[in-house]
């Protein structure tokens, strides 16, 4: 079993390992060149496009990934994509998506892959926390800003079903100037999602929100997460960049479970949904 080093937090980290690593092989020297000047490209690529571009094989690639701390070319393209994707630009990606020969197969093992670390991610102590969080708190705030906000109005309607209290702050509403004056810090747990690339006024009202001791829970894809530093409990997960825009089916999938956690902690649940779903029936809600 390939023993784990330390994660790489970015580039020059990077650059540094590969220099480490490709001392002694003019293979490995090869392939350490074109990751440093092409790596935006290289997020988009197969192991096999690269070996091709390279003119080495497809097995170099994997042992130098392997050399360099990771599992294979799949992991080592997930830590590229933390401190890569929060760079790159829809122009960018639009670019080397379409020169791509293997986009869409590509694109859906990485989110299968993704997929699979939910399982692990939903058994860490701090995914418990937050599902306490959001049993016990007296009032939720979900916070969030441009695309990594198009997952709140799903998780609102979720959790609107489950418990009262339950409200969704952005920076095209009047809450979002005003949230300290509408929000009691003494009563109010904030849940801010932020994914790459993260909006420079989420992470200021974060961090306005944290110096006025707000209690924050923050979900995004990586420790290096500019949001963290202000987090009480922070919860990883992880997004495809391999995009023109990022795909967003693993979070979706996370707040489904975490939404299915928190019924099963909550009292009179089951009497809940039933009324709701009497008054859904009497008002025909859903076409039937």
């Amino acid at each position: 079993m390939t023993k784990k080093v330390t994660e790489i937090k970015d580039m020059e980290g990077l650059v540094n390992r590969m220099l480490v690593v490709s001392a002694d092989s003019t293979v490995y020297k090869k392939i350490a060149a074109y990751i440093e000047q092409y790596y935006m490209q290289i997020i988009f690529m197969t192991a096999g496009e690269l070996a091709l571009q390279l003119s080495v094989s497809q097995g170099s690639v994997s042992k130098f990934c392997i050399a360099l701390g990771y599992r294979g070319y799949a992991d080592f393209l997930r830590n590229l994509q933390k401190f890569v994707g929060k760079e790159i630009t829809a122009p960018e990606r639009y670019h080397y998506t379409s020169v791509s020969t293997h986009h869409t197969d590509d694109v859906i093992e990485r989110e299968i892959e993704n997929l699979r670390t939910l399982k692990e991610i939903t058994a860490g102590a701090d995914y418990h926390k937050l599902v306490d969080t959001i049993v016990n708190a007296e009032e939720i705030v979900l916070l969030s800003a441009r695309m990594s906000a198009t997952l709140l109005p799903y998780m609102r309607y979720t959790l609107d079903k489950l418990r009262d209290n339950v409200r969704l702050v952005t920076p095209d509403g009047n809450d979002w100037d005003y949230f300290q004056v509408k929000y009691k810090k003494e009563r109010v747990r904030v849940i801010a999602i932020g994914l790459p690339r993260y909006p420079r006024v989420l992470v200021e009202k974060v961090k306005e929100l944290r110096k006025d001791g707000y209690k924050i829970d923050v979900i995004t894809d990586s420790r290096f997460s500019p949001l963290c530093k202000y987090a009480d409990t922070k919860v990883f997960i992880p997004t495809t960049v391999a995009s023109v825009f990022d795909l967003y089916s693993t979070p979706m999938a996370f707040i489904n479970l975490l939404i299915t956690d928190v019924s099963k902690q909550l009292p009179e649940m089951e009497e809940r949904l039933a009324k709701i779903e009497q008054i859904d029936n009497q008002q025909k809600i859903y076409f039937s």
